[in-house]
């Protein structure tokens, strides 16, 4: 696969301010959850207190991870391809739909493959620049040279060159940016904004909004079909489609990211958010909570990238 443009296939990110949001759902409204969507008032506690958060500002995709861009991964990194390709490839008709049988591990081994690619990238624009900066001085210190030449006091130009400081030395280069998945709080406050809806349009649902059972094809749709179902920030595709898996270990309420719960190598399942094409759509409200171990894929998860 040609992957010079790899950059291309990436998302669009969107920056969520740091900013306060109520995360989860009050307790008072556990039994009609119960009434609406089936279960019993209990089903719903792990949503629970409803509690307010301020996080720092971030950014995430603004649609999920593509066949598309996983194949350039798969091509570069010489990782296993899902099973569904049935090849290297994804099918030509799902280069665009969410890539699925992907694991939390796995997601995980992509954010980092995805980060030292970009570094790299970043290394190589930096040392092609700096190439030309290079270049671009010694022609004006031959200029300066001939211009001096005849000079009373030639020395001084460089001497004042020499003791002038050199960008390049002492402005720290930008640190290449960091990729992983989304905490559930981000994901929540990326999905819900500050409102505090059911689902990223509002209180009502809207089968014209999203891709879930309630009115979807059954399968996945290409990221970003639902324009309508946008978040308050832009991100498309929190609700429905697929499941999306997030950094966080499944705990108790209320969030508190340095609990433990962000470990990366603490055992546990792992919360995944937004529902999918194969649920109705009480499990695409911004608010409810799923989990699962981080080794089990499956043709309903995928993920989405957040980078720092």
């Amino acid at each position: 696969m040609d992957i010079t443009n790899f950059f291309d296939l990436l998302p669009p990110f969107i920056t969520i301010p740091s900013t306060a949001f109520l995360m989860g759902t009050p307790e008072r409204e556990l039994s009609a959850l119960a009434k609406a969507y089936g279960g019993t008032r209990e089903s719903y506690r792990e949503e629970s207190p409803q509690h307010t958060l301020v996080l720092p500002a971030f950014e995430i995709a603004q649609v999920p991870v593509t066949n598309a861009l996983y194949a350039a991964y798969v091509a570069e990194a010489e990782v296993p391809a899902p099973a569904y390709w049935r090849g290297p490839q994804p099918p030509a008709e799902l280069r665009d739909h969410p890539v699925v049988e992907v694991s939390w591990e796995e997601a995980g081994q992509f954010c980092s493959w995805l980060t030292a690619r970009t570094k790299n990238k970043e290394q190589r624009t930096e040392s092609k620049q700096q190439r030309t900066k290079n270049k671009e001085q010694r022609a004006e210190s031959k200029q300066q040279t001939a211009k001096n030449n005849g000079s009373h006091r030639p020395w001084f130009s460089a001497l004042r060159s020499a003791l002038s400081p050199q960008p390049s030395a002492l402005s720290p280069q930008p640190s290449a940016l960091s990729y992983r998945l989304p905490s559930e709080a981000e994901w929540e406050l990326a999905a819900r904004g500050t409102q505090g809806w059911a689902f990223p349009w509002g209180q009502d649902w809207d089968n014209t909004r999203a891709n879930t059972s309630s009115g979807g094809p059954a399968t996945t749709t290409p990221a970003g079909l639902y324009p309508q179902g946008a978040s308050p920030f832009g991100c498309l595709d929190m609700c429905g489609n697929v499941w999306e898996w997030t950094s966080s270990l499944d705990a108790r309420y209320p969030y508190a990211a340095h609990d433990g719960r962000e470990q990366p190598s603490t055992a546990g399942r792992r919360i995944l958010r937004g529902g999918c094409f194969a649920n109705p759509h009480g499990y695409a409200r911004c608010a409810c909570r799923f989990r699962l171990g981080p080794g089990v894929r499956n043709a309903f998860l995928g993920f989405r990238l957040a980078r720092v």
